[in-house]
């Protein structure tokens, strides 16, 4: 089997001619003073001006490269935030008792308010260990798309989000380990008796809160329609989990048959009337009615 021939790394490449041409010009300079040829002068600053324009050209395609990352990380971010992370963030500014923040109001917000709304942040409190311990499941439940998100911040060369992945796994890592041993237990109440690991746990959920605005933000000033798109989403699911929460009044019946409904026949284009079984005739209504039969006012 032949052994594939393949060229230097881009990196190493670049580097060589940093080393290259800087001796290419010394060498020019070394022959100008030995013949006092002025021209080799000229020639000894045309490779200073190539590496000087490597350099620069190196510098902007770097800086293209990241602001092309940055706005697919805005996209992606779109995506985890209006599917998978959208319960938590939605669980999170719900069980604030201080500061209230809905999502019509963040919606309605300039981007002063948005900064506003993120300094009264600074100083919030829960509603109760209940609220925290829903928030904390969501943390639970989204773990998979932290892992995900860790491993692009490592593709794409993200160390801030990197950094703040491997935090959170490590969190939801301790949360696993305590219900592994305590399935009945609430988490919460384990975190209470424990002052630093309690101030941790409310850091992270701060730090939340802090990220959402962030990006809300980072939309309001481009990506306006996204994050239209983005809030609206969130004032329905919003919407939907309060009708879920709402309690449900079940209607109930005497019997299994109403005791009488109407529907019109398309042949006749008359209104029909059936009666329940178990229920009395209806006036003007034969006794026919009575066995569930479809029939005529007489």
């Amino acid at each position: 089997m032949q052994n594939e021939k393949r060229g230097l790394p881009a990196s190493k490449l670049f580097l060589l001619l940093c080393l290259l041409l800087p001796t290419l010009s010394a060498g020019f300079l070394y022959l100008e003073y030995l013949t006092h040829i002025e021209f080799f002068l000229h020639v000894a600053a045309i490779p200073l001006e190539l590496l000087a324009g490597g350099l620069l050209l190196e510098r902007f395609l770097a800086y293209k490269e990241k602001d092309q990352k940055r706005h697919q990380l805005m996209y992606i971010k779109s995506y985890l935030f209006r599917s998978q992370m959208r319960n938590l963030f939605i669980s999170n500014f719900a069980a604030l008792e201080q500061p209230k923040v809905t999502m019509d109001r963040i919606q309605n917000s300039s981007i002063a308010q948005l900064l506003d709304i993120r300094k009264e942040l600074a100083d919030f409190r829960y509603l109760s260990d209940e609220a925290i311990e829903t928030v904390v499941m969501e943390y639970l439940k989204a773990q998979s798309v932290f892992r995900e998100f860790m491993e692009w911040a490592i593709t794409n060369d993200f160390e801030n989000i990197f950094l703040d992945m491997i935090y959170l796994l490590h969190f939801i890592e301790d949360i696993q380990l305590f219900l592994a041993h305590h399935p009945d237990a609430f988490f919460i109440e384990h975190i209470r008796s424990d002052p630093e690991l309690m101030k941790k746990v409310l850091a992270i959920l701060q730090q939340g809160l802090y990220s959402f605005l962030d990006y809300v933000i980072e939309l309001k000033e481009k990506q306006p329609d996204i994050l239209n798109d983005l809030l609206t989403d969130y004032q329905a699911t919003a919407n939907m989990k309060r009708l879920i929460d709402r309690p449900v009044h079940k209607r109930r019946f005497h019997d299994q048959n109403p005791s009488s409904f109407s529907y019109r026949d398309r042949s006749s284009g008359r209104d029909r009337r059936i009666q329940g079984q178990n229920s009395s005739p209806l006036p003007g209504v034969s006794n026919a009615t009575c066995n569930g039969q479809n029939t005529e006012p007489e």
